[in-house]
C-alpha cells in the first residue's frame, strides 16, 4: 500500500521568499522518502483559493501575512485542512528540515483525527482542540487541551 501525497500549500506576501523555502522543503521530503505537492502562493491567492476544487492537507502561513490565517482558517476548516504558522526563525533561516518536521508532526495528527473519524478544527485563540465526532444522526462536541497528541 503506497502513502497518500502530502499536499502543502506556503502563504507569504509575494510568493518568492516561500518558493525558496518550498525548494528546501522538498528536498527534506525526498530525503525522507516522503512524497509532497508543494505550492508557494501570495495571500491575495490564498483568498480566492478553491477548496473543493483544490484540496490540501495543510497551509503554512508565513510570518510576514500571519494577519490573514483567521480568513484562512474560517475558509480551510470546514474541508478539514490544517493550518499553521511558520515558525519565524525556521522561515528566516530557510530551514526547509524543521519545516518539513512540523509538516509530518501535522500529518500525523490528521492521519489519527480521520483514522477516529473525526473532522478536527482548531481555536488558535484559545488552544482547544475541538473535535466533532461523527455518526449516523448526530454531532457530539468533545472539547479536549491543546497538549493531547493522537496516543
Amino acid at each position: 500500500m503506497t502513502e497518500k501525497k502530502i499536499k502543502v500549500v506556503l502563504v507569504c506576501a509575494a510568493g518568492m521568499s516561500s518558493s525558496l523555502l518550498e525548494e528546501k522543503i522538498r528536498k527534506a521530503a525526498e530525503a525522507a522518502g516522503k512524497e509532497m505537492e508543494l505550492k508557494a502562493v501570495d495571500s491575495s491567492r490564498m483568498g480566492l483559493w478553491d477548496f473543493e476544487q483544490e484540496k490540501m492537507d495543510i497551509i503554512l502561513v508565513a510570518p510576514q501575512v500571519r494577519f490573514t490565517k483567521r480568513n484562512i482558517i474560517k475558509r480551510a476548516e470546514p474541508y478539514g485542512v490544517i493550518v499553521q504558522d511558520i515558525d519565524t526563525i525556521a522561515y528566516g533561516m530557510v530551514d526547509g528540515e524543521k519545516i518539513f518536521a512540523q509538516v509530518m508532526e501535522a500529518m500525523q495528527k490528521l492521519t489519527f483525527f480521520h483514522s477516529q473519524n473525526i473532522i478536527r478544527t482548531y481555536n488558535h485563540q484559545k488552544n482547544l482542540l475541538v473535535g466533532f465526532f461523527l455518526d449516523k444522526f448526530k454531532c457530539k462536541i468533545s472539547v479536549q487541551d491543546k497538549s493531547f497528541n493522537g496516543k
